[in-house]
């Protein structure tokens, strides 16, 4: 198994470019303490608990209902989950 990576200001753009999100919206999930470590790309832990990186994307969709602003990276995942279509980005 490999060692546990902690995200930090080097890997936090490395994490977020993996991840396919705004790295402004992981830094926000980090400083809530939503995410506390991520090991590319195999495994996350959120709050303590490691998860399949698969489940990551729906973890950040859920984030979506709980007001969290919008950013560019992350449209993807709201056109992956049909929360958006194309039509309303214009």
């Amino acid at each position: 198994m490999k060692p546990k990576v902690e995200l930090n200001l080097f890997n936090r753009t490395e994490a977020s470019a993996y991840l396919g999100v705004d790295r402004g919206y992981l830094n926000f999930l980090i400083e809530q303490g939503e995410i506390t470590e991520i090991q590319l790309p195999f495994r996350s832990s959120f709050k303590g608990r490691r998860i399949p990186k698969k489940s990551i994307d729906e973890f950040i969709d859920r984030g979506m209902s709980f007001g969290i602003e919008q950013k560019e990276g992350i449209n993807h995942l709201l056109k992956k989950y049909n929360i958006i279509s194309d039509e309303d980005e214009h």
